[in-house]
């Protein structure tokens, strides 16, 4: 990579697999594009992707507000078990595409499980973010929490009664199990 530098601030971000991961990175790199005026790469990670995502990627490369490259697949990984291994072995070929860019990147942001890379950012001197997009009822939850956690007696997924959380209704159903 030469240590050039643009006019405008370079990152790259990086999208776990899947389209969950994938249009909330696409959305985040074409705000950072528009309304900052920022060069954004994107890298994926190829997958055996459904038609919808390879429209979507489509979509988003036609656009030309941001640069997408997709990293090789890892084999022998089964995508939903084994998502934190796949981006933990994309690392490589991650920190070879940064290399490869013709302007050093001024930040790193990764999605929830692409908190491996974050030691390529370091590789790299560079800032390193994590983006968490989310719904409105996860963010009324994460809120809500402490004081659940001294309201309810017990368990969670143990009350007869939904939860009572400020604008939003939740039955015991409705929460995961962390562990």
């Amino acid at each position: 990579m030469e240590n050039k530098t643009s006019s405008k601030p370079h990152v790259v971000l990086l999208a776990s697999i899947g389209m969950g991961h994938l249009i909330p990175i696409l959305e985040l790199g074409k705000r950072l594009s528009t309304h900052h005026n920022f060069n954004v790469t994107i890298f994926v990670v190829a997958s055996q992707s459904s038609a919808a995502e390879s429209q979507i990627l489509h979509s988003a490369m036609t656009e030309n507000l941001c640069e997408i490259v997709e990293l090789p697949p890892v084999h022998d990984a089964a995508v939903f078990t084994q998502i934190c291994v796949i981006m933990r072995a994309i690392k490589p070929a991650l920190r070879s595409a940064i290399s490869g860019l013709s302007f050093r990147p001024a930040a790193l942001i990764v999605d929830l499980f692409g908190s491996e890379a974050m030691m390529v950012a370091d590789e790299f001197e560079m800032p390193k973010y994590v983006f968490f997009p989310s719904n409105a009822w996860f963010l009324a939850l994460t809120i809500y929490i402490p004081t659940l956690d001294k309201v309810v007696q017990g368990e969670y997924v143990d009350q007869k009664e939904p939860l009572k959380i400020p604008g939003c209704k939740a039955s015991t159903e409705d929460v995961v199990d962390p562990w």
